[in-house]
């Protein structure tokens, strides 16, 4: 086992999400249909077998393999000889539907096989569904963490290291963001004081002071009072150290971590992603270096200016948008991440969350780089 950075993917790859919808496939009672419902979804991935073959495994993979190409146990076999040693379980995939459950939980032999060599899991908790641990309402922070009991119980055979937990209050600061930010608040302000540039700075700046101000408030009034009481609910099922609060791009991180990683031992997962878009390219080291000693995961993927919104102002302003594969975008990962990671001495899995693209490439390019970092010597 490596003692070093450990290289990890999600698991909810868009080669196993159709294989598992599809033999979970439970559309129709009638049972003619059902089975030319799964015949054609067959058919469907014997074609994307054929198209993937060519790119990953040579043209010559016979026509009774194509189907055995989107098998759960072949496409970890894949990526472990690619260099993956740890894998994370994303809930929402698994939890959508009973059948699905009870897919994963029929995977429980062959994954403790797994563990049992070395192999290291992760779980994601729910982000979708309505879960919201941070609620402020009561009722929907209990029945949040009751449900998150069930989903930990499933993988509780193969140990997972860490939990990771989407905080819910980054919706209401997502509303703020969007509503009370340049350069849209800027131009709404030009047609209030078309002809008035003092009072439309000083507008502009009393709202800028006053969401800045509604942010901190409400994270320390509500956002921080919720998550605390959720880490007390929460402990009873989990051990609060394997929790892995993990930023977000819209709420201030920052705030709330001092003070509830000092208060409790959760640790965070660092989504390099997320950070990028909301504090820039090169704003990843800075976030390091000051949590190093909490970060227990990474979440690790590209970022891609895919777009520019153009404003009647005049103004141009990118759009950039994550989750895209290592090296289709602007990331250094070695400047940024692991450099910084090998510094602060973390020694945790790294997890390639590309979601709808094949994880693969990104596990080699992965694998390559932490093993060149693991060579170099950092002061």
């Amino acid at each position: 086992m490596n003692n070093g950075m450990r290289v990890g993917t999600l698991l909810n790859t868009f080669k196993l999400i159709p294989k598992i919808l599809q033999d979970t496939l439970i559309l129709d009672p009638h049972l003619h249909h059902q089975r030319l419902r799964r015949r054609m979804g067959n058919v469907m991935l014997k074609l994307g077998g054929r198209c993937l073959s060519g790119i990953y495994h040579g043209p010559q993979v016979p026509p009774e393999k194509l189907l055995s190409m989107f098998n759960l146990e072949n496409q970890i076999e894949e990526l472990r000889n690619a260099g993956a040693e740890h894998f994370e379980f994303d809930d929402d995939i698994i939890f959508l539907r009973p059948e699905i459950a009870r897919w994963w939980q029929d995977k429980i032999p062959y994954l403790k096989r797994l563990r049992e060599e070395g192999v290291t899991f992760s779980e994601h908790l729910s982000q979708f569904g309505g879960l919201q641990v941070d609620s402020f309402i009561p009722e929907i922070r209990r029945a949040s963490v009751q449900a998150i009991g069930r989903m930990v119980k499933l993988f509780e055979p193969l140990e997972p290291l860490n939990y990771v937990l989407h905080l819910g209050g980054d919706r209401f600061f997502r509303y703020l963001n969007t509503h009370a930010i340049d350069p849209v608040l800027r131009q709404e302000l030009d047609k209030i004081f078309p002809r008035s540039p003092l009072k439309k700075y000083g507008l502009r700046k009393f709202i800028q002071v006053l969401v800045w101000w509604t942010q901190h408030h409400a994270n320390s009034t509500i956002v921080i009072p919720s998550v605390l009481e959720a880490m007390a609910e929460l402990k009873k099922i989990i051990p609060t150290a394997k929790i892995c609060l993990e930023n977000l791009e819209y709420s201030d991180f920052d705030i709330m971590a001092d003070v509830v990683t000092k208060k409790t031992d959760v640790h965070i997962c660092f989504d390099v992603g997320h950070d990028v878009i909301r504090n820039g390219f090169g704003h990843s080291r800075k976030f390091i270096l000051k949590h190093g000693q909490k970060i227990a995961q990474v979440h690790l993927h590209d970022i891609r200016k895919i777009a520019v919104t153009h404003y009647p102002s005049g103004f141009k302003e990118p759009v950039f948008q994550d989750h895209k594969p290592l090296g289709e975008g602007s990331l250094d990962l070695k400047k940024d991440v692991l450099l910084p990671l090998k510094q602060v001495g973390f020694s945790g899995p790294i997890v390639i969350e590309d979601y709808y693209h094949d994880p693969l490439p990104s596990v080699k390019i992965l694998r390559q780089a932490v093993d060149e970092i693991n060579r170099t010597t950092v002061p």
